[in-house]
Order: structure tokens, then C-alpha cells, then sequence
């Protein structure tokens, strides 16, 4: 599965982490659905061999998510 995950490293509270996030791309006119814009969602966040994504505050996870997002669409821009 983690070959189509999108990989993430990026430093928070100055400690290095790989993170795998799902990409979700956004959704608009499906008749009665609300539209959704793209989003990343965190699966992992390695700091060394253990993963530590289920210990995160959301308010970091949120961070490493829209991180990631911008760093996505600007490689699929380029």
C-alpha cells in the first residue's frame, strides 16, 4: 500500500519525521454531495523506524497535512 502513498519529510519541534500521507483529490458537482477540496491525510509519520502518528497532537498532524499538500501540488505543477 505504501507505494501509493505520497512521502513526506519535514521537521516538527526540531525532530526529523518521514511521513506517508493519502492524497484525496477534491470532489465538486456530485449533484446533492457538498464539494470537498483536495486534502492529504496522515498514515504514518516515522521518526527513525517507529511510527509515532497515533502520539501527535491534531494540531501537528493538521500542520504536516497542509504541508504536505502544497509541497504535492507544487511537484505536480513543475
Amino acid at each position: 500500500m505504501t507505494e501509493t502513498l505520497y512521502k513526506f519529510t519535514c521537521e516538527v519541534e526540531g525532530v526529523e519525521l518521514t511521513c506517508h500521507l493519502e492524497y484525496e483529490p477534491a470532489e465538486f458537482n456530485h449533484g446533492e454531495a457538498p464539494d470537498f477540496p483536495a486534502c492529504m491525510n496522515l498514515v504514518n509519520a516515522f521518526c527513525g523506524d517507529i511510527d509515532i502518528a497515533h502520539l501527535l497532537m491534531q494540531s501537528i498532524v493538521d500542520h504536516i497535512c497542509e504541508e504536505a499538500l502544497v509541497m504535492f501540488n507544487s511537484e505536480s505543477t513543475t
